[in-house]
This record gives C-alpha cells, sequence and structure tokens, in this order.
C-alpha cells in the first residue's frame, strides 16, 4: 500500500486585480497522477470553474477570503488552466502533483475537507484537527491570509513543508499562502490542529486540510520475509503443516493486507493471526 507523493509543484499569480487567472501547470507530468490547484483570492468573490477541472472544496463565502481546490487526472490533453473568478480582485494558484492515486476508491480519492475561518485581523492561522479515517493517505494542510506580506513560520505539527508564497510582495493588496503535507498509513492516525503564524500582519485567514487517497495495490512482500515474520511469531524453528497451509494462501500473490489478514485467522486462528498481522503490517509501510 502507499500514500500518495508530492511530484512537484507551480506557483503562479496575478499582478493586478483581475477576474480570472491562468496557473502553468508542473513539468514531468506522469499519466493517472493527479493535478491539485489551490487557488486563493484576497476578496470576496464567487470561485468559477475551469474545463476539465473538478472543484473538490470552496470556502467563498467571507469577506476578503475565497478558496478553492480544484483536481485533474493526467492524461496527456491536459493544458494550463484558466480559473474564473466572480469579482476583479488579486489571486494566486499552487497545483500540485501526486502520484500513487486511487481513483477506483469508493467515493473517490478526496475526502475529509476541514476548515476554519477567522474573519479577524490577526497574524494567525488555525488549521483543525483531523482524523482521515482512511490508510494511505496524504493530508494537505493550507494556512491562507487574504492580506498578509510576509513569510508563515516553520510547520510544528511534522509536516512538510510545500510551499510558502507572497502574492504583490510589499503592496496593501498582497496574500500569502502556505502549504504543507503529512503522509498517513493508519487510517486512525490523528493530524493535530497547528496554528500557524506570519512574521507581520494578515487578516481574514483560513486554515483547512484536504485528503488525498492513495493506492492499495502494493505486492504482499517476499515469501522469506513473510515467513520468517510467521516463525518468529509462532517460536517454530521449522514450518509445520500450519505455515505450509498459509503459505500455500497468501505467499507470492499480489495481495492485499486485509486478504493476507483473513487467511492468517483463518489458518492459525483469530488471537494468533491478528497478532501476526500486525508484526507483518511493518513490511507494507
Amino acid at each position: 500500500m502507499a500514500a500518495p507523493t508530492l511530484v512537484n509543484s507551480q506557483w503562479s499569480q496575478t499582478t493586478s486585480n483581475a477576474t480570472s487567472i491562468v496557473a502553468t501547470m508542473p513539468g514531468s507530468r506522469v499519466t493517472d497522477n493527479v493535478l491539485l490547484a489551490f487557488v486563493c483570492g484576497n476578496a470576496d468573490s464567487t470561485m468559477g470553474t475551469s474545463s476539465d477541472w473538478v472543484q473538490q472544496f470552496v470556502d467563498d463565502t467571507v469577506s476578503r477570503t475565497c478558496v478553492a481546490v480544484y483536481s485533474r487526472r493526467v492524461d496527456g490533453t491536459e493544458a494550463n488552466p484558466t480559473f474564473t473568478l466572480g469579482n476583479s480582485i488579486r489571486a494566486q494558484v499552487q497545483i500540485l502533483q501526486l502520484n500513487d492515486i486511487d481513483w477506483a476508491a469508493s467515493g473517490g480519492p478526496f475526502r475529509n475537507q476541514t476548515s476554519t475561518l477567522e474573519n479577524t485581523t490577526s497574524a494567525t492561522c488555525n488549521i483543525p484537527a483531523i482524523t482521515p479515517n482512511l490508510a494511505d493517505c496524504m493530508v494537505l494542510r493550507a494556512a491562507y491570509y487574504s492580506y498578509g506580506l510576509r513569510t508563515v513560520d516553520a510547520w510544528a505539527d511534522g509536516s512538510t513543508e510545500i510551499s510558502d508564497t507572497t502574492t504583490n510582495s510589499g503592496t496593501a493588496n498582497g496574500s500569502t499562502l502556505g502549504l504543507a503535507y503529512q503522509r498517513q498509513t493508519s487510517p486512525a492516525a490523528l493530524v493535530s490542529a497547528t496554528t500557524k503564524t506570519l512574521s507581520s500582519g494578515g487578516y481574514y485567514n483560513l486554515g483547512f486540510n484536504f485528503t488525498v487517497k492513495g493506492t492499495d495495490s502494493a505486492p504482499v512482500p517476499v515469501d522469506s520475509q513473510v515467513s520468517q515474520v510467521v516463525l518468529q511469531m509462532l517460536g517454530s524453528p521449522n514450518p509445520d503443516a500450519q505455515v505450509a497451509q498459509l503459505a500455500t494462501l497468501i505467499l507470492g500473490y499480489q495481495t492485499s493486507p486485509s486478504q493476507v489478514s483473513q487467511a492468517l485467522v483463518q489458518v492459525l486462528g483469530r488471537r494468533v493471526g491478528r497478532r501476526i498481522m500486525a508484526k507483518i503490517e511493518t513490511l507494507y509501510n
């Protein structure tokens, strides 16, 4: 199994008020990767659509702040998108390219968006906690300052920074967007709340999470690795009839951890099977 991985990114901005923004895509795109566009504006504006891009998240109902996330599956026909803005505003776009996307996931690969808006004058931006409830996913974390002309401080929650961008630096109409991510392997893992702070200034701030489901098609580890774990957990120096039966069921096949777990329980019993599976799962991650 694999959580999505960040391949690369590309940033674009408007240098004056506009009703749309043309964004440049990252290069070296690979078929079946996903492009995620984080479109942010420094005024209230109804976020529009872009041809072939799907809006996955939007918050555009509060004065002086509008944010949306759009997705596009890479297929070789994609072109630099134009994102429409309801009003004439200044905007920026960060487009990420991620791989290992579970396009076949029930409900699609994009889940669990949560956001917190501070409609006040403040240099801080609160990103809420989130429990993705998905194995092998990437939680993208964003801190957007509608009027902020300085860099965002370091991420203190264990997230890996992607970018820290400021539009129209040095003007009264600038904005700052900080993006980071965490790759999760356990569906029960909590991504804690965190606070981001501008070096100075900033107000009308929006913090949010955006979760992307990764693939679950990784192969079972090689026979010798699984056999060693089984023998270690059973305390047996040689394979017995149970281990031989287990090998027949699961070893050497392209199967998922849940299928392996079922085979373990079937052959060894619920208690022993679950203990062994917990050990084997470290080979998948």
